[in-house]
């Protein structure tokens, strides 16, 4: 059977795993993958470590990472990546900004369109004014001084396969910044 394994940084995140842990089960159940996921508190101050220890109690499909700090949205990722071992591996943020039951039609395209990549690309976005701009203008800047262009508006919302994996897995830096690395490494891709 085909393997998922679902990376879901929390940095207070508490009134959110619920819903999270949910809507992302009923796609894994409904596309028939066997799965794992693997929520990392990235040093948060609510309950998030506690929320996460109830759905580790309640499926034992779903692991923990606790951070003893904050050590940032990247660090929560890589540490997800480096105990992943599956087919295909699913980062998504634990804040619902981008709605979990996309990785349906992000799983159809990579696998119908034999890619190793498929991101998430954000159309409208409901960000303020400067971080709309100030996101738009470090892209700008980025790729003015880099062989290698990031697309605009894409986020950490990206579903990779194993070929994918086991490269991020030989990154041995400690400051990394997937959203240039992935593309850096060239491998078929595409957008939803």
């Amino acid at each position: 059977m085909t393997s998922i394994t679902i990376i879901g940084p929390c940095y207070n995140e508490s009134d959110n795993i619920d819903e999270f842990v949910s809507r992302i089960t009923n796609i894994l159940e409904k596309l028939n993958l066997e799965y794992i996921i693997l929520l990392v508190d990235d040093g948060s101050k609510d309950n998030t470590w506690g929320k996460i220890l109830e759905h580790c109690e309640k499926n034992s499909k779903i692991h923990g990472i606790k951070f003893t700090r904050n050590f940032g949205h990247q660090s929560a990722i890589m540490a997800g990546i480096k105990f992943s071992n599956s087919d295909y591996v699913f980062f998504s943020d634990v804040d619902l900004q981008d709605p979990p039951e996309l990785l349906e039609k992000m799983y159809q395209k990579i696998t119908k369109n034999n890619l190793h990549v498929v991101f998430g690309k954000r159309i409208h976005n409901n960000e303020n004014f400067f971080k709309k701009y100030s996101s738009i203008l470090f892209y700008k800047f980025f790729n003015s001084l880099s062989n290698i262009k990031i697309n605009e508006q894409t986020s950490d919302f990206v579903l990779i396969n194993k070929k994918v994996l086991t490269e991020l897995k030989k990154n041995k830096d400690r400051d990394i910044f997937l959203r240039g690395l992935i593309p850096w490494f060239g491998f078929k891709s595409d957008f939803i």
